[in-house]
């Protein structure tokens, strides 16, 4: 598979989405979409993301609302999901990871801590590739 990877950002901050496009681009990632509106299966299928970033707090649909739609189709099952929030409580952190996410990350962030997780959930998810579905 060649070319960059493309990584969706679904979060309700515009400034982030321009300093997560900046780090994303120096990371050799490509950003696509984005916004709180980009929260249907439908978008999400359209886009064809290898990875999504996902704030959980947003004005229409939870993030953990969109985590467990983007788990339970069979079409986005598989992208992995980063989870990037300012809700640092465990009990946030455990839940978005029994619904699925691959990562938790808290904001604010360091860019290199966000790359770090971008590519563990994409290398695991290749790992993942390569194995039967049990």
């Amino acid at each position: 598979m060649g070319g960059k990877k493309r990584i969706l950002l679904i979060d309700d901050e515009p400034s982030l989405h321009e300093m997560v496009r900046l780090i994303l681009d120096l990371a050799g990632y490509e950003m696509v979409g984005g916004g709180p509106r980009v929260n249907e299966a439908g978008s999400t299928k359209q886009l064809q993301p290898d990875l999504i970033v996902l704030d959980l707090m947003m004005p229409e649909v939870d993030g953990f609302e969109m985590l467990r739609r983007l788990k339970e189709d069979e079409e986005t099952r598989d992208i992995p999901v980063v989870v990037c929030t300012v809700r640092s409580d465990p009990e946030d952190r455990a839940a978005a990871l029994r619904l699925g996410a691959s990562r938790y990350l808290t904001k604010p962030f360091e860019p290199d801590r966000l790359v770090q997780c971008i590519e563990e959930a994409l290398r695991e998810a290749e790992e993942r590739k390569g194995r039967p579905r049990a």
